[in-house]
């Protein structure tokens, strides 16, 4: 039979590999599920074809806030209002068209729920459960759980900018007269220089990432750094969907890391049942099949570590 490209045929050649349907495996369909997922985890963490190298792009959005009734008048973008109880204040950035809500960014304080704002045209009241922050005013961006690790934010501008009228086009333009003579050691020195020249008084920005979290947390001026409609891009490591990846199920190490994760749980089921004597003289023996299941995965691991994990990253200074 040819190799498993789903999640049942890989569960079924698990079986097949220890003896079924010829040998019963007491194993619950739903311990057998819980290995596939164990070794898929692992096979994510820890395999190089477990991840891709991924550029989460992330438009950076207001906050939103809506109102128990239609308002009477229009809040243009840029007008300020305050929050009658807590003193919090905002900008506009855009109102629905139905006036029942806003996007803002707060410059001031927290807005609370059920309170009034007030701006130049009028007040208004907050509808129970009608603020949720935006990515300006929380200070960070979400991401989901396939996110396994975040490496920089890919610089999109810089102190010496982007586009026509950029520093570094108009150096680009000066120098490419001399381009056809195949000497580029002087333009490449410049770009050394700027490069040094903008590490010294910009610098990467810092990011904390903790996969607990399902956000990434950079540390910039988010008030006056980043304006609400701007991009941020992430240079980072996103899991593969073995449901969009076939050919993660038929992986080596996926097969067998799941084989003998499933006669582990074999062997510890048959444990309470340990030498006891069946009828036709057949004694179960569920010890010996857990000790061979460890054993197989110690040596998956050191294969794991060994040969299919990359090396960790050192840093020379």
């Amino acid at each position: 039979m040819a190799l498993p490209a789903t999640r049942e045929q890989l569960r079924e050649w698990c079986l097949r590999k220890l003896g079924a349907p010829v040998i019963k495996i007491n194993v619950s369909y739903d311990q057998q599920a819980d290995r596939i997922d164990e070794a898929l985890e692992r096979f994510r963490e820890h395999h190089f074809d477990g991840v891709e190298r991924f550029y989460l792009k992330r438009q950076i959005t207001a906050s939103s806030m809506t109102f128990t009734g239609p308002l009477g008048y229009t809040l243009l973008k840029g007008m300020e209002f305050t929050g009658g109880t807590s003193g919090a204040k905002g900008v506009v950035y855009t109102q629905a068209a139905n006036n029942l809500s806003i996007q803002f960014v707060t410059t001031f304080g927290v807005f609370q729920v059920g309170e009034v704002i007030t701006s130049s045209l009028g007040t208004a009241t907050i509808a129970t459960g009608g603020i949720t922050l935006g990515d300006k005013d929380n200070g960070w961006i979400p991401c989901d759980d396939s996110i396994i690790a975040v490496i920089m934010m890919v610089p999109t501008g810089g102190l010496f900018g982007q586009g026509l009228f950029s520093f570094t086009y108009q150096q680009a333009i000066q120098a490419l007269p001399n381009f056809p003579s195949g000497d580029l050691s002087y333009f490449f020195m410049q770009k050394q220089h700027l490069a040094l020249i903008e590490e010294m008084f910009v610098g990467d920005k810092i990011i904390r990432f903790n996969r607990m979290q399902n956000r990434i947390n950079i540390d910039l001026n988010w008030k006056s750094g980043i304006a609400v409609g701007d991009y941020m891009i992430i240079d980072c490591y996103k899991a593969l969907d073995p449901e969009t990846w076939k050919k993660i199920y038929a992986n080596y190490f996926v097969r067998e890391y799941t084989t003998s994760l499933i006669k582990k749980q074999w062997g510890m089921n048959l444990t309470k049942f340990n030498n006891i004597q069946m009828p036709g003289g057949v004694t179960l023996n569920g010890e010996q099949i857990y000790s061979q299941a460890e054993t197989e995965l110690e040596k998956l691991e050191d294969k794991l570590r060994n040969e299919f994990q990359l090396p960790p990253q050192f840093y020379v200074g």
